[in-house]
């Protein structure tokens, strides 16, 4: 199994629309690059509840994925 099969928010890479697809980058992000990510992510958003505008605001188009939450 490749992590293209893997579901992510119930859906699989193939299940995403072209348009709706992350642009591939040009190199990998270093040890430290996803270290200020993670940090980042950590900061904002952990033990923080997901709300139907919330996910609105990074997903507009995807409206498929916002809809199963309260």
């Amino acid at each position: 199994m490749t992590t293209r099969d893997l579901p992510c928010w119930g859906k699989t890479f193939a299940d995403i629309p072209l348009a709706e697809r992350p642009v591939h980058g040009k190199r990998q992000m270093n040890a430290r690059e996803i270290e200020a990510v993670v940090d980042y992510i950590l900061a904002i958003y952990q033990g923080k509840r997901i709300t139907v505008e919330w996910c609105l605001k990074y997903f507009p188009t995807s409206r498929g994925i916002c809809d199963t939450l309260p």
